[in-house]
């Protein structure tokens, strides 16, 4: 997903409901949320949404004015409305009901939202220097309501253009399975004029595609019901959308909110960033097969309409296949109820969580712990990196055995020397037996990386060194960043640090290790301060890199 677009890194839960000082990170474009019932899974999809709005019939004649972004500047948003005819917001309360008894006045709902994409820090006039959306209650009338801004504490400020952030969002409660037999009156139109014809093209081969259909090839229609309002639904010599069964209606939603991106995407042209789709229940009506096709679908579609996907399920098969071949873009996130409590769990085994779901105990297991995977790089500033990234997949823990080439003495001192060792040792692993089941971890400036038939070489991100990616991160970031004022010590600062520096040539090497040595003091513990913000400049790198390392390890062990 491009960097262009805005995404959901992370819920930093103060309290809500059951939850107490907890953290959700959203690694991948698609999360699918795990757990027994009463978990709080809708819980954490209404505190996705409430941050967001897109017009809304109380702003239906006013242009947009955030003061976060000024992207959607002079567009009236309130002329969006998806193919069901909804505004694209969705406050928490049209997701899970408040209750007159346990969502009280009195208690301390608060908690933020950690935004990713765009640079706010770039913008001098935009009040998310941190990225962090604050949401926190303000009762009325007796009656608990949430609002969104910038803030601190408990407390957001309401400035104009100020409030809940301008992005897409798509909801799909329980909602879209109300029996057919249960909706009063409904109209079928033929989806002419009402989708072009490359909607009804996708429409009718997702459909098919989903449900293995390949007799018959149904037209698109829309159906308009009060109930349910409008969707897309199957036109076919014998059913239509009367008379279709549970899945195939729910199928018909699921597939309409993806032609509303699609429709939006084409309607704001450039100005469109992304969206949100959230799904309660993604398995609910379909069967096994049919779930996995969908998931893969929306996979696909999510790289072309830069959406990012939050879905619950109770199914183990979908978990199970989502943990295995899709594990690139799904991540896992599994909640259990613990003393009253709701632990978020981001590194649960599939045997954890169907242990959790099917409510049993699973004895210990008598074979052997597996030997950690060993995984070499090209020194201590690599492993450094390597460290503090692999942090952000716990998947990884326990796992790895790191070393680099160079060791605590470096055989020579040569910058690039411990490079060519690592692509010698790489070269030759399918002639050494101890050496096959290896993960090689070079510089991204590597050029031998390209021509290599080893599988289990995987580069760091980016095409240049460590030492240069971050001397060119900082060179280009503004004086204003907040990162600059994290850093340690005293008057650190851009002049400080690259204003003195500009005879410094990126092509010379050992000048851009030795200015790097000099700034570590200044980075914080293992450079965290540093790292971070390489982490969030270079988010799609490092994530792509972290997908490729899981890869190579599942192969090796």
């Amino acid at each position: 997903m491009s960097t262009n677009y805005i995404s959901i890194e992370s819920l930093i839960i103060t309290e809500f409901r059951k939850f107490r000082d907890k953290r959700i990170d959203f690694i991948k474009p698609i999360t699918l949320i795990t757990g027994q019932n009463g978990t709080a899974k809708s819980t954490v999809l209404g505190m996705l949404a409430q941050p967001f709005s897109f017009g809304s019939e109380k702003e239906k004649d006013e242009t947009d004015e955030s003061v976060y972004i000024s992207n959607y500047h002079g567009i009236l948003l309130s002329n969006y409305v998806d193919i069901a005819g909804n505004f694209y917001t969705y406050p928490c309360d049209k997701i899970f009901r408040l209750s007159k008894k346990h969502d009280t006045p009195d208690k301390r709902y608060l908690y933020e939202t950690k935004l990713k994409g765009l640079d706010f820090e770039k913008d001098a006039s935009s009040p998310l220097k941190t990225k962090k959306l604050l949401t926190v209650k303000q009762p009325r009338d007796g009656k608990l309501r949430f609002v969104t801004g910038p803030g601190n504490k408990e407390s957001v400020s309401h400035n104009k253009g100020e409030g809940n952030f301008p992005h897409p969002v798509i909801y799909l409660s329980l909602g879209r399975l109300l029996p057919l037999a249960e909706i009063k009156t409904c109209e079928i139109s033929s989806g002419t004029g009402k989708l072009n014809k490359d909607e009804s093209n996708w429409y009718v081969n997702s459909y098919k595609e989903i449900f293995s259909i390949v007799d018959e090839t149904p037209q698109s229609g829309l159906m308009e019901t009060k109930e349910k309002k409008r969707s897309v639904v199957p036109l076919t010599s014998d059913y239509d959308g009367e008379s279709c069964s549970a899945g195939q209606d729910n199928i018909g939603r699921l597939l309409t909110a993806l032609l509303s991106f699609r429709r939006l995407k084409q309607s704001l042209g450039d100005r469109y960033r992304g969206g949100l789709l959230l799904i309660d229940e993604i398995d609910a009506t379909l069967h096994p097969a049919s779930q996995v096709r969908l998931m893969k679908l929306i996979s696909r579609e999510i790289t072309e309409l830069s959406l990012q996907v939050v879905a619950t399920t109770h199914s183990l098969y979908l978990t199970e296949i989502c943990a295995t071949e899709l594990r690139k873009l799904v991540g896992i996130i599994h909640i259990r109820k613990s003393s009253g409590d709701l632990d978020i769990i981001s590194d649960a085994t599939l045997d954890d969580i169907k242990a959790d779901l099917k409510n049993i105990a699973i004895p210990p297991t008598k074979s052997k712990r597996k030997n950690k995977v060993s995984v070499i790089l090209e020194d201590a500033e690599a492993v450094r990196l390597f460290q503090y990234l692999i942090k952000k997949l716990p998947v990884f823990r326990g796992r790895l055995s790191i070393a680099n080439i160079k060791g605590k003495k470096s055989i020579n001192k040569a910058s690039n020397l411990s490079g060519h060792y690592l692509q010698i040792f790489a070269d030759n692993a399918s002639k050494i037996p101890e050496l096959q089941k290896v993960i090689f971890v070079p510089d991204g400036d590597m050029d031998w990386v390209k021509n290599t038939k080893n599988k289990n070489v995987v580069p760091m991100p980016g095409t240049k060194s460590i030492e240069v990616q971050i001397f060119e991160m900082l060179k280009n970031l503004p004086e204003k960043d907040s990162f600059w004022k994290k850093c340690r010590g005293l008057n650190y600062n851009k002049q400080v640090v690259i204003g003195n520096e500009t005879n410094l040539s990126i092509s010379d090497i050992d000048s851009v290790k030795k200015w790097y040595r000099k700034q570590k003091p200044y980075w914080g513990n293992g450079l965290a301060i540093v790292f971070e913000k390489y982490y969030q400049e270079y988010n799609k790198q490092c994530i792509d890199f972290l997908n490729e390392l899981e890869n190579a390890v599942r192969r090796c062990e």
